[in-house]
């Protein structure tokens, strides 16, 4: 018998090389310095529980679009998932970070709230051009063609 297993792990090397890939990556580095810088200067819990869920929900963005679990997981719309994280999650994180950096002088705290501040750029970033790139019920005519407008480009696979 012959079965193949159609169950197989793909990997989308050519996302490290999208705008996408690469506001990914940064949002993933970033987030993770500033919880280390946290950590190291003995903060608080909620300096230290921020930026470490957000670590993991950025692993988890980072992960489901480079091994293209989107396209397999296809019951959720992921771009208005990772629009209202991208939101909610600069909000938070620029508000944890105003206080750590306005409140402490110490330089662990006040590096993680710089690098907090580089996460919330790098968020608001990925949700507006997630935004723009997304629509909603409109005629493909309406719009430019989807290879033009789209953030997450066609693969040559």
């Amino acid at each position: 018998m012959d079965r193949t297993c159609e169950n197989t792990m793909e990997v989308d090397v050519s996302f490290l090389k999208t705008l996408r890939g690469g506001l990914k990556t940064a949002e993933l580095v970033s987030v993770l310095v500033a919880f280390i810088c946290f950590a190291a200067s003995s903060s608080v819990g909620t300096y230290l529980m921020v930026p470490g869920v957000e670590t993991i929900i950025a692993l988890f963005f980072f992960l489901l679009y480079f091994l293209k679990l989107n396209k397999k997981i296809t019951m959720f719309f992921w771009p208005l998932i990772d629009i209202f994280n991208a939101v909610i999650s600069a909000i938070i994180i620029f508000i944890v970070c105003a206080i750590a950096v306005a409140g402490h002088d110490n330089g662990g705290t006040v590096a993680g709230g710089v690098f907090g501040f580089i996460v919330t750029i790098l968020l608001s970033v990925d949700a507006f051009l997630l935004f723009r790139s997304v629509t909603f019920n409109q005629p493909a005519s309406a719009t430019k063609t989807e290879q033009e407008k789209s953030v997450f480009p066609k693969s040559a696979n």
